[in-house]
């Protein structure tokens, strides 16, 4: 579904107004295309030492529903290689930045989510924003059961840790400074949901579970994706 939510700050159908950010200032929408995110993501596994097929990134990118429009308002796509784990994108992360995990007794590449077939490429589309989507914070947070009840797509703990990449890449800084983004759909083996957000008190990014009822904190929020047809 295409998301077409304000940015942080703006008020929603003549509403309150969503809890700003001074961190996250608006800016001119860069201009995004299917070659140019295409090119992105191949320079940015190139980056992790990961070849990508162009042809193939191309076909994910393009079976994205309105990928086009998407494009146009504030979206960015990410394209997942067949084979990646969870671990190597940790790992690869760990060598860039402080970070820190709360799976001592949990391997990430036992974690259960959705696209989590490492034989098939895909790619997502996403809001590229600094925080979580702007209509799931605040008054609008909900709990991970009401957000996987909507039926709707979230990012993973892989994919938020690839975007984590892109983002500090082409913007220095990093995500989730101020709220975390939680991963409706994903599952560690005994159940908790993984979530990601960095922590400004120990300049690290912290990866943590929660259980499925806990929230609708204020500060847990969720990215919708759209996945490419399969």
């Amino acid at each position: 579904m295409l998301d077409d939510s304000p940015e942080v700050g703006e008020p929603k159908d003549g509403g309150e107004n969503i809890p700003a950010t001074p961190e996250e200032p608006k800016e001119a929408t860069p201009e995004r295309t299917v070659d140019t995110e295409i090119q992105t993501n191949i320079d940015l596994w190139k980056g992790l030492g990961v070849e990508v097929d162009p042809e193939e990134a191309r076909a994910r990118i393009e079976s994205i529903p309105e990928i086009e429009k998407l494009l146009s308002k504030r979206y960015a796509v990410i394209f997942i290689p067949r084979g990646i784990q969870a671990s190597f994108i940790w790992q690869k992360m760990d060598e860039r930045f402080q970070t820190y995990s709360e799976s001592h007794d949990c391997d990430l590449d036992d974690i259960t989510s959705p696209r989590s077939n490492e034989e098939v490429s895909y790619a997502v589309a996403y809001r590229y924003r600094k925080e979580p989507d702007a209509d799931t914070l605040g008054t609008r947070a909900r709990s991970v059961q009401d957000w996987e009840n909507t039926g709707e797509a979230f990012m993973s703990p892989l994919e938020r840790m690839v975007a984590e990449l892109r983002w500090h890449q082409e913007k220095g800084t990093y995500l989730d400074e101020n709220f975390t983004t939680k991963c409706p759909g994903s599952r560690a083996p005994d159940g908790r949901v993984p979530g990601l957000y960095y922590d400004p008190l120990h300049h690290a990014i912290r990866f943590d579970y929660s259980r499925v009822g806990y929230g609708s904190l204020d500060i847990l929020g969720v990215r919708r994706v759209i996945p490419s047809k399969s």
